[in-house]
C-alpha cells in the first residue's frame, strides 16, 4: 500500500465491519457513517440499494481482507470496483488495436500523450459480480492484488482501514471523491460535432 502505508513497520487500525454497522445507529455516528447502511424498504432486494449487502463499503476504502492466494496471511487494499462495476484489469497493459493506431495517427502534436488513452481502450476490462469486489494496492507496479486473483468475495473482507496509529499518526478517509466534470455535456457534444465536421470537410 505504499505510499499511504508501510508494509513494515506501520500499525494502522482497523474497525471490524459488524461494528462500524452498529456504531452507525449509535445517536453520535457521523452522517458519512450512517449514510454508510441505507435504510431498505421491505419491498426492495436490499442489493438495489446497496451494493455492499449491508457491509458499508465504498469505493476508495482502504480494507483488511483475507488473501486468496494463502488464506493465512492478511492483505491490506483498497476498493476499486464494487459489484457490477466493470473494471480496467490493468491501464498499463494492453496492445492498441488497428482503430485506436488510426486515431493516434491523425493527432497533431503525435500520439506519444494520447498513447496511454488509448491504451485504455484497447486493454481488458471485468466486471465485478455479485458478493465480490475488486482490490488493487496503490503501488500498482508492485502489488498482488485481485489483477492477480480476480474479484474478492466480500466474506474475505475483515475490516476497514480507519486510522495510521505510528509512526505518523493520520486518520484515513475514502481516497475517491466526487469531482465536478471539467466540461458540460452540451459543449462536448459541440466541440465534438466540430471535430467531425472537420475531418469529413
Amino acid at each position: 500500500m505504499l505510499p499511504t502505508i508501510s508494509p513494515s513497520g506501520d500499525l494502522v487500525l482497523h474497525a471490524r465491519l459488524p461494528f462500524l454497522r452498529v456504531l452507525s445507529m449509535m445517536p453520535f455516528a457521523t452522517s458519512e457513517l450512517k449514510s454508510r447502511y441505507p435504510e431498505v424498504p421491505p419491498d426492495l432486494p436490499a442489493k438495489k440499494l446497496d451494493p455492499s449487502a449491508g457491509l458499508g463499503l465504498r469505493l476508495g476504502d482502504m480494507v483488511v481482507a483475507i488473501s486468496p492466494s494463502d488464506p493465512s496471511r492478511t492483505v491490506c487494499k483498497r476498493i476499486l470496483g464494487m459489484p457490477g462495476d466493470t473494471v480496467l484489469v490493468d491501464p498499463r497493459e494492453g496492445a492498441l488495436s488497428d482503430t485506436a493506431e488510426l486515431l493516434a495517427a491523425h493527432f497533431e502534436a503525435g500520439a506519444g500523450a494520447a498513447l496511454p488513452f488509448l491504451r485504455m481502450q484497447s486493454s481488458r476490462t471485468v466486471t465485478v459480480p455479485p458478493g465480490h469486489v475488486w482490490l488493487t494496492g496503490d503501488n500498482l507496479a508492485n502489488s498482488t492484488d485481485s489483477r492477480n486473483y480476480g474479484p474478492v468475495p466480500m466474506a474475505l473482507i475483515k475490516g476497514r482501514v480507519i486510522a495510521r496509529c505510528y509512526p505518523r499518526p493520520q486518520w484515513f478517509a475514502p481516497a475517491l471523491k466526487k469531482v465536478r466534470p471539467a466540461m458540460d455535456l452540451a459543449a462536448d457534444q459541440r466541440a465534438a460535432a466540430g471535430t467531425m465536421e472537420h475531418y469529413l470537410a
